[in-house]
């Protein structure tokens, strides 16, 4: 496992520091925690544009977030294929509804699954519970 902090900062970005983010390598996956402003310059500039398999949004707190959309539509216009999963809490249908009107429709499928409080990704399986976009 190989864990990259893309994004440390308080909710407002500064010069030196991003909003939360961090990039886990863990054997042939690349998982997202977070997607806070900023994260896709900071990937770039870390580790290159990697195709994450994997979000994970914690919370709803705008500052962990607000990357995802750009990050969906720079994957759009790199051509990617293959379908990215989004974790989160109940409301993250909702809150993709909402930020569809920033990155459009995306040539790939994105799977939305909510995790209801205590409930382990584990318990998933295979894509149970998800929704597109």
């Amino acid at each position: 496992m190989d864990l990259v902090f893309l994004g440390t900062g308080g909710s407002v970005p500064t010069a030196r520091r991003a909003t939360a983010c961090l990039l886990a390598r863990v054997g042939g996956e690349r998982l997202l925690f977070d997607c806070g402003e900023g994260s896709q310059r900071q990937m770039q500039r870390s580790t290159g544009l990697v195709q994450v398999d994997e979000i994970y949004v914690t919370h709803f707190h705008a500052d962990h977030y607000l990357g995802i959309p750009g990050l969906l539509k720079t994957y759009d216009l790199n051509d990617r294929e293959r379908p990215l999963r989004v974790i989160g809490p109940c409301g993250l249908i909702d809150l993709f509804s909402a930020l569809r009107r920033i990155f459009g429709r995306l040539a790939y499928e994105v799977e939305l699954i909510e995790l209801e409080p205590g409930e382990a990704v584990t318990q998933l399986g295979g894509g149970g519970g998800g929704d597109g976009v």
